[in-house]
């Protein structure tokens, strides 16, 4: 299957739109939201600022053009974070981007994986700590989902400390 055609398929059978297709990147750092079952604010922070840098690195490809609005950008943050998606839905669409993600160059594959990767360690150790609690810590479900966002990139663990 083509990649005109994977993506035909993916915006039919989940009504995605043509500003959804290009946010998709946004996917993988939304898995790592939901990995815990709850969403707190400093992740949804991240997220947005991962988004904005998104649409920012796409209207410059663009030669200032305007690809994906910031009220698009709303709308596909809203549909993925105002109740849990379905985690298969999530992890269909993680590995269309991986496979996307794959057949760029050398340098922008490296560049664009390690943002990605980069934004879901970060949003997997912002939690809020409660006076009087223990310190928060990576739960094992956020752990687990950073593995498989790991290897749907192919990033080994020395690469995400390097």
């Amino acid at each position: 299957m083509n990649r005109s055609h994977a993506i035909q398929q993916l915006m039919h059978q989940h009504n995605l739109s043509t500003a959804d297709i290009y946010l998709l990147d946004l996917i993988p750092l939304i898995e790592m939201i939901w990995a815990d079952g709850k969403i707190e604010e400093p992740e949804i922070k991240l997220l947005y600022d991962f988004a904005l840098k998104h649409v920012v690195q796409l209207t410059v490809m663009a030669h200032g053009e305007e690809v994906v609005s910031i009220s698009e950008v709303n709308l596909f943050i809203e549909r993925f974070t105002k109740e849990r998606p379905d985690p298969n839905l999530l992890k269909q669409l993680r590995n269309f981007v991986a496979a996307t993600i794959k057949g760029y160059d050398e340098e922008n594959r490296s560049s664009k994986s390690d943002s990605i990767l980069f934004y879901c360690m970060d949003i997997a150790a912002a939690c809020i700590s409660v006076e009087g609690q223990p310190p928060c810590r990576i739960g094992d479900e956020e752990k687990k989902t950073l593995l498989e966002i790991m290897k749907a990139f192919n990033i080994s663990p020395e690469r995400a400390v390097a």
